[in-house]
């Protein structure tokens, strides 16, 4: 009876075992799947001017020397919702930000190069905004070469909406 009992329990355990195998297989599938339906997603999302300005990035970018600045800003985007890289000019700050959004675009992630406050508060509102998967890239926020009073009146303005929905 004992005999009988391991035999079934062995079966089993070998028949779980089999379906754990199959079931990775379909997880790993239904990856390879998700993969092209994720980038035909991104596409619908980008202009061809916001593709042209990626493509321009990744031409930069194969120039791209990491630096501890980069990995030190790359583990702040992990965490937080918003980070602001400040510099001296000519530092690298452009470089760093759009090396990482490149990275996240690779995820899957909908990059959106933005060049007013109002931008991202525009794309925030509509029905295709995902908080999990969108990154802004806005360069020079307030001001290229000096400080640009208006862009920062937007900013006080819109900050509070902007705040709430990311």
């Amino acid at each position: 009876m004992q005999k009988r009992q391991d035999e079934h329990e062995n079966h089993l355990l070998k028949k779980t075992e089999e379906m754990q195998g199959d079931i990775l297989t379909v997880h790993e599938r239904l990856d390879e799947l998700e993969k092209p339906l994720q980038k035909n997603t991104r596409k619908l999302q980008e202009t061809k001017y916001e593709t042209s300005i990626i493509t321009q990035w990744q031409e930069d970018d194969e120039f791209f020397v990491s630096t501890k600045a980069a990995e030190i800003v790359s583990k702040m985007v992990e965490t937080n919702n918003l980070v602001i890289v400040t510099g001296h000019s000519g530092s690298g700050k452009s470089a760093i930000i759009q090396h990482i959004a490149l990275q996240y675009r690779r995820r899957g992630w909908i990059v959106n190069p933005v060049y007013s406050f109002k931008e991202i508060h525009e794309t925030c509102k509509s029905k295709n905004f995902e908080t999990d998967s969108h990154i802004f890239v806005f360069n020079d926020p307030i001001g290229k070469e000096s400080y640009d009073e208006m862009s920062y009146n937007e900013w006080i303005i819109l900050k509070k909406y902007l705040i709430v929905q990311m």
